[in-house]
This record gives C-alpha cells, structure tokens and sequence, in this order.
C-alpha cells in the first residue's frame, strides 16, 4: 500500500471490473461444483425412493385385490374367486375381470381393471417396468402384474382354508402368458432388486436377490424371497404343486 492508501496503484494493469469479474466466475465454478457432488450424492437416494414409492403402490394393490377377492367369496357362498370360468365376455371368465367387474362403471368390490389396454388400475404393480400387451407395449397379455394361486381350484370353499395366515391368495407374477401362480417359476421377485429373468419365458432361480409380494387368506401381504416362500415348512407334503402353493389348505 502507497502513501494515499490506494492499493490498486500496485496493479496499474488490472482493473477493479476485472478483479470482480475474475471473483464472480471462480464462485460460479465453486457453486457449480458443489451443485455437481450433491446431485451425485442425492440421486441414489432419490432413486431408492421412488422405488420405494412404487413398492408401497404394488402392496397396496395387493391389499385391494385380497379384499375384494374376500368380498366375492361372500357374495358367492364362499366360493373363492376361480381363476377362471365360462362367461361370454372374454374378459369376465378371468379371475380379474371378475374381481374388478370389467365393463361396470361402478366396479362391486371397488377395483379398477381396464384389461390390457391401459396400464393403469388396480391391478398393475409401478416396480415391473414392462407394460400391458394392448398397449403396444408386447408386455404381459392378461392386463395384471399379478397372478393368483392357481392351486385353488375352481370350486374351492373358504371352509377348506385351515390356517388363513399361511394360505396363498395372489401374489406378484413375472409371466406375460399366464395370470397364475403355479409352478416355481411364476412368482415376480422384483422388489429389494429388480428380477433378471425374461419376462415371457423365465425359468428358476433360487438365487434371486429380490422379493416377491404375497397376499394371505387373513389379508396381510409379505415380501418374501424364493428360498423363504418355497421353504415353507407346511407339515406335510403333496405331490402334484409346488408344498408352499398348497400350505394352509385341506388337500
């Protein structure tokens, strides 16, 4: 600093403009970079979140069909929803169409299912990526992410359930061509970690890192991995399904 106390008289070639034109720039490059190292750090939380929101989605629909599949079992003398049965309108001969009324502008149970037309309703699960087939999509065919028990039958009563807790409702299904559960390779383990498998023509693996969601007779829904489903200790065995099909059931 000089006798006058001018500092800028040591740097006759800068001007003050500069000098807050050089600061400005190194702040937008700072703010720039903190902005950089919080997207990074905040995406994969916002990620897990978003896959958690459609978790929750799925659950919740699982929930309804449980229930709606309860309410139709008192509307029918306890006959449990079949999976599928002779009606004139494709749609009403399956389990969905049943369940979600389709064509009813007023659905009994409080379903929504539009078929595989619109992936929409209560009957499609935000975790599976792919769609409906009527939607262009070459998804799965029978409008639904999900598949029922098929080892209910067609003419199962609610008096042949002996432990509600353990006796499979429905659940989330990976196949395209068929809205069932029935063989080992049918359910979708795609909740925790997406589920690796073709989608049309999966096969089984016991290693899947995912979870699938279950409805139970008693209304709950689990997330259960393949080795906690198909382990199930049933107290007895059957030679025609897969045990855990079959647990809580009279056979």
């Amino acid at each position: 600093m000089n006798a006058s106390g001018n500092p800028g008289k040591h740097f006759p070639n800068i001007s003050k403009t500069a000098l807050i034109e050089n600061f400005t720039l190194i702040e937008l490059l700072t703010v720039i970079m903190i902005i950089a190292i919080l997207a990074a750090m905040l995406l994969p939380a916002l990620s897990r979140i978003r896959n958690k929101g459609s978790d929750i989605s799925c659950v919740n629909n699982l929930k309804q069909i449980a229930m709606a599949g309860s309410m139709y079992s008192m509307d029918n003398q306890e006959s449990i929803v079949p999976y599928q049965s002779d009606h004139s309108q494709f749609w009403l001969t399956l389990w969905m169409g049943k369940l979600g009324d389709y064509g009813s502008s007023s659905p009994r149970y409080g379903l929504k299912f539009y078929g595989n037309y619109r992936n929409a309703g209560n009957f499609i699960c935000p975790s599976e990526k792919l769609g409906f087939s009527g939607t262009g999509e070459g998804g799965f065919e029978y409008g639904t992410h999900f598949g029922i028990n098929y080892w209910l039958g067609d003419q199962r009563k609610l008096s042949s359930i002996k432990k509600a807790s353990i006796a499979l409702f429905a659940g989330d299904c990976i196949s395209t061509t068929i809205p069932t559960l029935q063989q080992k390779l049918h359910p979708a383990f795609r909740h925790s970690a997406p589920d690796p498998r073709s989608r049309k023509s999966p096969v089984v693996i016991t290693t899947l890192p995912g979870r699938c969601n279950m409805a139970f007779f008693d209304g709950h829904v689990e997330a259960l991995r393949f080795d906690a489903f198909f382990n199930r200790d049933c107290g007895y065995s059957f030679t025609l399904a897969p045990k855990a099909y079959v647990c809580g059931f009279q056979y």
